[in-house]
């Protein structure tokens, strides 16, 4: 398992802009100074470490507090590259499951129906004639029952 004093003997990290940058060069790595790491198709950053691939965010946590979060690290931002430490939170994987972009609504047979999952028990929030009925139904139960992430988050491009 990777240790805080193995990251480091590779990485350097700037808790202020979230950036890794080679601290050592070797094959296939970038030069020492570089920018590390490459983008993920869903937004989030990873690099290499003793041929294994981590993920910026868990890398960020282990660099400053000396271990792996023990489940899911968060963006509050929603911003899955920013891995600036103020923007990273500890998540149990059911508060991460509520930064959903997805609205809880979708039209089916004639009517808009909304719903919502918490801790894995979806709540039916009924069928609605007009949209944003079922959207507003949606936004009052996420912010009653998403204590964590109460508002719907943006979707970033």
């Amino acid at each position: 398992m990777l240790t805080q004093a193995r990251l480091k003997e590779f990485l350097s990290y700037d808790p202020e802009t979230g950036v890794f940058t080679n601290i050592k060069s070797g094959k296939g790595r970038k030069p020492v100074g570089a920018v590390a790491g490459c983008a993920h198709v869903h937004g989030y950053v990873s690099s290499m470490v003793d041929g294994k691939n981590y993920l910026h965010h868990r890398l960020a946590w282990l660099y400053v507090h000396g271990h792996f979060p023990p489940e899911d690290t968060d963006h509050i931002n929603g911003v899955r590259s920013d891995n600036r430490l103020a923007n990273l939170r500890l998540a149990e994987r059911f508060e991460n499951n509520q930064n959903t972009t997805a609205c809880g609504v979708w039209f089916e047979a004639g009517k808009w129906r909304a719903s919502l999952k918490v801790q894995g028990v979806k709540h039916y929030l009924g069928r609605h004639t007009l949209k944003a009925d079922a959207e507003a139904t949606y936004a009052e139960a996420k912010t009653r029952l998403h204590t964590f992430q109460p508002t719907a988050r943006k979707i970033i491009a």
